[in-house]
């Protein structure tokens, strides 16, 4: 019994040393871990509005909290969630266990992946990581698919709707929705 508990530690320590690690590399490299509120996953889910079936992308993920919601608004997803941080995408890992999910989060460099798949991407990126993403969604997103972003617009592109969320302590926070039509 006690050598479990020593293991149970170890594994424990070890978790929180990744988490403080790679949460400083992401404050040196200015994109911290900024969990997004209740109010505002609510706001963008009701932009998204979610069908079955459906793959829905998060891009900077975090602890995947947007994508469980997704889960549970709309079972049928099939939710990937992009984190490079390890520890963060370690804290999502543990709670897609804890929770019985079937979300994919994935620890990997968004940039590199094609999004020819994805009906619904969620993001709360800076504008010069939305500036860098543009031209690959316009590239590879199939016509119809949503762009749905908190705080931050995609450049260049009028949101085809946008919502204030209100929040308990303070004066709440934009989200924006983008459909993407191809040229023809």
């Amino acid at each position: 019994m006690a050598i479990l508990s020593y293991v149970v530690i170890s594994i424990l320590v070890i978790f929180f040393v990744l988490l403080i690690a790679s949460t400083s590399v992401q404050a040196f490299w200015r994109v911290p871990f900024i969990p997004t509120p209740k109010p505002i996953i609510d706001g963008m889910l009701d932009l998204a509005d979610l069908q079955p079936n459906q793959v829905v992308y998060d891009l900077g993920a975090g602890d995947g909290r947007i994508l469980f919601a997704a889960e549970k608004r709309q079972p049928t997803i099939r939710g990937i969630g992009y984190e490079g941080a390890i520890g963060v995408w370690l804290l999502a890992k543990i709670r897609i266990f804890m929770l019985g999910s079937k979300i994919d989060m994935r620890c990997e460099d968004f940039t590199k992946i094609n999004f020819s798949d994805a009906d619904v991407i969620f993001t709360y990126l800076s504008m010069a990581t939305m500036k860098k993403l543009k031209p690959k969604f316009d590239a590879e997103l199939k016509n119809g698919a949503k762009v749905v972003t908190h705080a931050f617009r995609v450049p260049e592109m009028q949101p085809e709707k946008e919502k204030m969320v209100a929040m308990p302590m303070g004066k709440g926070s934009t989200v924006y929705s983008y459909v993407w039509r191809k040229k023809s």
